[in-house]
């Protein structure tokens, strides 16, 4: 019974809620539901008056460590039982790379461009490009950082097995998105200055 207990909330947790069991790209979805977490996070930090960048960024750390904890014990419980390598359902390691995605363009833009573009583009077209931008495209490069396996994520995907290399491949292809997307909008925002002047 505790057992059983045990893989069924391992199971709820690793599927997160299910979202994994979707028949067709389950990935997809798991990374897709990422985004209202995101604002979530953000909405109650922003009711806790948190705006600070050094508390901003270890409240980030801590979620996603706590996350990575979660995904671990998870994940380990559920393939252990069920004897897949890298089953498709699980899904919180997506979750936790596309946060990373999210996360890391947010602070650049928050606090290293957000006086830059008040005082600079009052045009709401260049704000709404950015805003966009933020949007859509850590989901874009996240998916396909974590399909294509580029780089460090096909490596660790091939050499490193168990709930670790389930969950880290996800991490850096997190990484990878969040520095892509801050290099898109430090782009963007650069190229609007300079024909603006």
């Amino acid at each position: 019974m505790i057992k059983s207990l045990k893989f069924d909330i391992a199971a709820l947790l690793s599927t997160v809620f299910g979202i994994g069991n979707i028949k067709y790209a389950p990935g997809t979805f798991g990374s897709a539901i990422t985004f209202p977490l995101f604002l979530l996070i953000n909405k109650i930090m922003s009711y806790a008056k948190i705006s600070d960048l050094l508390n901003l960024f270890f409240i980030y750390f801590a979620i996603v460590l706590v996350l990575m904890f979660i995904a671990n014990w998870s994940i380990g419980v559920y393939i252990g039982i069920n004897k897949k390598d890298d089953p498709s359902e699980v899904v919180i390691d997506e979750v936790i790379g596309q946060l990373i995605a999210y996360m890391i363009p947010f602070v650049l833009v928050t606090y290293y461009y957000s006086d830059f573009i008040s005082n600079i583009f009052s045009n709401a077209i260049v704000l709404s490009i950015t805003s966009l931008i933020m949007i859509f495209t850590p989901f874009l490069f996240f998916r396909i950082f974590d399909i294509l396996k580029i780089g460090l994520v096909g490596y660790i995907d091939s050499n490193i097995h168990g709930p670790v290399g389930i969950i880290m491949d996800d991490v850096i292809a997190g990484l990878y998105a969040g520095c892509t997307v801050c290099l898109l909008i430090s782009s963007f925002l650069i190229s609007v200055a300079y024909f603006a002047n």
